[in-house]
C-alpha cells in the first residue's frame, strides 16, 4: 500500500512502474476517485432543448419530457448501474419522481434528496417502498420507517460534506438528476467527475435555463434516437 511493496521489491530486483498507467486509471476511475477523494464518483446528468432549456415555464406542474424514448431507456440503464440517484427539494416536490429503474430490468438505486429543513410531504413518490431513500437535512430527525433514513449534514461545505457522508455508507457512485440550482452548485464547486447531457431538437424559447456548462465544439457527440448525447469528463480532477 502507498508504494511500500514496490520499495521492498526494489531492494531485491529491478522494478518497472507506470506501465499502462493511464489505461489502468481509466479502467478503474470509480475506484481511484473513491480512494483519493473519499467520496462517490459523481455524474451530473440532464436533458436540454436545442435552445438550452431544461423545463418550460410551467415547471411547478411537473417536468417537461425533453429527451426521446431511446434516451430515457439509456437513462434508466445508468440508474441501474449507479449506487444512488440524487435530486433537490424542488425537483422532488414539483416533479414528484419515483427515481427508480422502471423502463429496463435492473436494480433500483438508493434515492437521495437534499431537504435542509425536512419539509417534504411524506406522500411523495420518493417515500414509497420501491427503493431505499436517504434524506440529507440540517435537522436532527428520528425515523420509524425501515426504507427511509436521515443524514444530518453541515451547512458549511454542504455538498462536499454530504458526499463524504454518503461514501461512508458505501455509496461509491451517484447520479445527480436535479434541477438547475442543484446541478449548478456541483459545477460551481467543481464537485463532479463526469457530465452526461442529452440535447434534443425541441425548442422552448422560454422556461428554466440549462445549467451553466459550455459544451466545446471539440466534444464528441453520440446520436441517441433523435437526441445527441455528450459525455464529458472533468479534466480538473486528478488522481
Amino acid at each position: 500500500v502507498n508504494g511500500k511493496s514496490i520499495k521492498k521489491l526494489q531492494k531485491k530486483c529491478n522494478v518497472i512502474v507506470g506501465i499502462l498507467e493511464n489505461k489502468c486509471k481509466k479502467l478503474n476511475h470509480y475506484f481511484f476517485i473513491n480512494q483519493v477523494y473519499k467520496r462517490p464518483y459523481i455524474i451530473l446528468k440532464w436533458s436540454q432543448t436545442k435552445d438550452l432549456f431544461i423545463n418550460n415555464e410551467n415547471y411547478k406542474n411537473g417536468i417537461q419530457k425533453i429527451s426521446c424514448k431511446e434516451s430515457q431507456l439509456l437513462s434508466h440503464k445508468w440508474r441501474s448501474q449507479a449506487d444512488a440517484i440524487m435530486v433537490g427539494k424542488n425537483t422532488a416536490l414539483f416533479d414528484n419522481p419515483k427515481l427508480t429503474t422502471r423502463k429496463i430490468k435492473g436494480k433500483n438505486p438508493i434515492r437521495i434528496v437534499i431537504d435542509k429543513n425536512n419539509i417534504l410531504p411524506k406522500t411523495l413518490n420518493i417515500f414509497n417502498n420501491e427503493s431505499k431513500t436517504l434524506i440529507l437535512t440540517l435537522q436532527k430527525t428520528n425515523n420509524k420507517k425501515t426504507n427511509l433514513n436521515f443524514i444530518q449534514i453541515n451547512q458549511k461545505n454542504l455538498l462536499l460534506d454530504s458526499m463524504k457522508k454518503l461514501k461512508k455508507r458505501n455509496i461509491n457512485s451517484i447520479l445527480i438528476e436535479g434541477g438547475r440550482i442543484l446541478l449548478n452548485s456541483f459545477l460551481k464547486e467543481n464537485l463532479w467527475d463526469e457530465v452526461r447531457i442529452f440535447t434534443s431538437e425541441k425548442i422552448n424559447k422560454k422556461g428554466i435555463k440549462a445549467p451553466d456548462f459550455l459544451i466545446s465544439k471539440n466534444n464528441k457527440k453520440l446520436k441517441i434516437g433523435s437526441d445527441y448525447l455528450y459525455i464529458i469528463k472533468n479534466k480538473n480532477i486528478n488522481y
